[in-house]
């Protein structure tokens, strides 16, 4: 028998993944692991490591739907990931996540992300930062404040009369917030009420904004339990300033409960408008979630199309945009992401495996050399190509970073993603 089995696991596997992850994740309380486990957890998108009948490491896959550049991806989301402790530096975790990414490559999966605990530990597996967390820290009388004509309803899901149309007006809303950003989960009636699961695991309220009948913001946080304490503004959303007024006075009436927020908006621009960018409001940019090519072909093959090959008005008079590039592509883990695609100004000429006998004799002299991990990042537009080649991440022969940058595009843009599970 082999040292150790990697597979999908199996309902009677479940309560030895249980206790490895309460073992591992000891500051989840029993109420979350019971909604977890029950609610959320299932065999079928979870990958084990079992060496005899031990279960020495597992991880989840959650699925989710990620709109890139107003394009809906499937994509999972890695959580859970946990080894045992006697087995640690082992090799079990790398032997793991290795098999589970090119089993995403053969079923046909282009991307994945994941929330690390610590981004040093993914980094060498191709997962690179992505996703930022815009994050305010106020105090609440600070706020730019007016009367608001909107008025303000605690959302109760369980005793909701109207639930439906509450969550497709919720999911409107989020629709409108979210949509100046060039990734973003997508949201539908189902993730919603998962949310409302796991924010009252917290002890969250939950309130929509109504102009009229129209639902026009939302925003959930958790009252401290001591006045001294800071509220967590988990999600707020506005589609105009009345709302925002309107959440705003909700949080300055808590002022007996407490007087400063840490507060979590996809509208960090227009927060700070309505604020005057005020400098004693603390704004922090956090590295929030990791990103992870799994296809690269199909990834470079989304870029060109968005781009109409890049071609530019300046083809006619021999502009090096123009003419023949190569794109090189390395990764350590799946090998079939190893690879150079070859395309003029208007189309993919082909693709080269850069495996042992691979023809390449008559590449383009004008060619780019990344790893996956930076891949992502300008896939996701998180950092600029320039940036990357300043900073050696990418090399570039026989051209200028221009001609790239036609391809790739020079505008880092915001993304959202808030969740956790």
């Amino acid at each position: 028998m082999a040292e150790f089995e990697i597979r999908r696991a199996k309902e009677q596997d479940k309560n030895q993944i249980l206790d490895l992850w309460k073992y591992c994740f000891s500051d989840a309380n029993d109420e979350f692991n019971s909604y977890y486990f029950s609610q959320r957890f299932k065999p079928e998108h979870t990958v084990v490591l079992f060496r005899e009948k031990n279960l020495e490491a597992a991880l989840q896959l959650n699925p989710y739907n990620l709109v890139i550049g107003d394009v809906v991806c499937e994509v999972n989301y890695v959580v859970g990931v946990t080894v045992q402790p006697e087995s640690r530096g082992r090799g079990y975790m790398s032997e793991l996540i290795g098999y589970t990414l090119n089993e995403q490559y053969r079923n046909g999966e282009d991307f994945s992300i994941l929330m690390p605990i610590d981004t040093k530990i993914y980094t060498r597996y191709g997962y690179a930062n992505c996703f930022f967390k815009h994050e305010f820290l106020v105090d609440t009388q600070m706020l730019e404040s007016k009367k608001s004509a909107c008025r303000l309803e605690r959302m109760n899901v369980a005793n909701s009369e109207n639930l439906e149309k509450e969550l497709h007006n919720l999911n409107k809303i989020y629709y409108e917030v979210v949509a100046e950003n060039h990734s973003y989960i997508s949201r539908n009636t189902r993730s919603w009420k998962n949310k409302f699961a796991e924010y009252k695991l917290d002890g969250a309220e939950f309130f929509l904004v109504y102009e009229g009948k129209e639902v026009t913001g939302y925003v959930v946080f958790t009252v401290p339990k001591t006045p001294d304490g800071i509220a967590h503004v988990l999600e707020m959303g506005f589609g105009n300033r009345e709302a925002y007024y309107a959440i705003v006075g909700l949080l300055r009436s808590h002022a007996t409960q407490f007087k400063r927020a840490r507060i979590a908006t996809p509208q960090f621009e227009e927060f700070e408008i309505l604020n005057s960018f005020n400098n004693q409001m603390e704004h922090r940019v956090l590295p929030f979630m990791m990103g992870r090519v799994i296809n690269a072909e199909k990834v470079l093959d989304m870029i060109l199309y968005k781009k109409s090959f890049f071609c530019c008005e300046e083809e006619e008079a021999g502009c090096e945009c123009s003419q023949q590039l190569a794109i090189e592509i390395r990764d350590e883990i799946i090998k079939e992401n190893n690879l150079i695609t070859i395309c003029d100004g208007r189309r993919v000429i082909k693709t080269i495996r850069l495996e042992e006998g691979a023809d390449l004799s008559e590449l383009p002299e004008r060619r780019i050399t990344m790893t996956v991990s930076e891949l992502a990042q300008l896939y996701m537009k998180a950092v600029s190509l320039r940036k990357l080649h300043r900073t050696g991440k990418v090399q570039i022969k026989n051209a200028t970073i221009e001609c790239f940058e036609n391809l790739f595009g020079n505008r880092v843009r915001p993304s959202f993603i808030n969740e956790y599970i």
